[in-house]
């Protein structure tokens, strides 16, 4: 082969090498230079996160004080903060995938569009970027002051989609029902109370008027009680109209046969304005959750139920 076909051919490999460059430099490949900054931000903990939509009124703050995380001001879910403490500390953003203004709007990454996350304390955030829309890639996130636009993997960006009801703590209540030894079920459309015993003997059966009460329907009220969880809250105006202090049902279990000991768990319940569910809350909270008919009718046993007579 003459020199000056290998010198042809050297010169096209290295054109084509300088197009490879420019076309991966043009087409999103780079990297940011500070693609660490999310999860810089959370490397030594954090006690707040803000999520700002478009529409203020969705608008979601995670707080921790003493120990304690709330949404809203509402308890909120331990299990997601700690997923969204995982999900954060192990952030990266990604592929650059636009570096002009005129993009953001079509990503979704534009002010008036974009989710705005802050993380660190309110007016000097550690962190702070504008969540937009989706590709195969992962999320679009925008750094303000910047024009471009990054991937970040979709899990670690899932959290922030969710809504003030989807943080909340949807537990009522858990009772430790191994120590419970007497139950008392007060309906209004019942004319006298349930009052259950259980065995000292043993500890598996319980008595009703000095019955035997069937042991599915006490096995399905201990179950319940042991970790009620809410399918849902109230609306705060909801909350507020209904009367607590007039409740349509009353669940009291006492771990203590002495006499005017308290109640291990007190649950209060009214219905729901559609009817169709039942609001509840403890009495020593004034917290209202939502459950269904179907936890209700465990929770609330007739005696004609628990003594098989309908």
């Amino acid at each position: 082969m003459r020199s000056r076909h290998l010198k042809a051919i050297f010169a096209l490999l290295a054109l084509l090498f300088v197009a490879y460059v420019a076309v991966r430099a043009l087409s999103g490949n780079g990297r940011a230079s500070d693609g660490d900054r999310i999860a810089a931000a959370v490397r030594d903990g954090f006690s707040l996160v803000r999520v700002l939509p478009p529409e203020v009124t969705d608008s979601v703050r995670l707080e921790e004080v003493g120990g304690v995380w709330t949404v809203n001001g509402y308890p909120a879910d331990s299990a997601l903060v700690r997923e969204l403490a995982d999900v954060l500390d192990s952030a990266r953003v990604g592929r650059l995938v636009a570096q002009s203004a005129t993009n953001h709007s079509r990503l979704g990454v534009s002010e008036d569009l974009a989710r705005r996350i802050e993380i660190g304390p309110a007016g000097s955030p550690d962190a702070m970027f504008l969540l937009g829309g989706g590709g195969t890639d992962g999320r679009f996130v925008r750094f303000p002051g910047s024009d471009d636009v990054f991937a970040v993997p979709t899990a670690s960006m899932r959290p922030f989609g969710r809504s003030v009801e989807d943080w909340r703590d949807s537990l009522v209540a858990a009772v430790d029902t191994a120590s419970v030894t007497r139950i008392t079920v007060r309906r209004n459309d019942q004319p006298t109370p349930v009052l259950l015993m259980r065995d000292r003997g043993d500890a598996t059966v319980w008595s009703l008027d000095g019955e035997p009460a069937d042991s599915l329907g006490l096995a399905m009220l201990l179950q319940e009680t042991a970790g009620l969880t809410a399918i849902g809250f109230p609306s705060d105006s909801v909350a507020f109209a209904v009367d607590f202090n007039d409740p349509v049902a009353v669940l009291e279990m006492f771990a203590s046969d002495e006499p005017g000991a308290a109640p291990a768990l007190s649950l209060l319940f009214v219905t729901a304005p559609d009817a169709r569910e039942f609001l509840v809350r403890r009495a020593d909270d004034p917290l209202a959750y939502r459950i269904s008919a179907v936890q209700a009718e465990r929770l609330l046993p007739t005696r004609s139920m628990l003594l098989g007579d309908g």
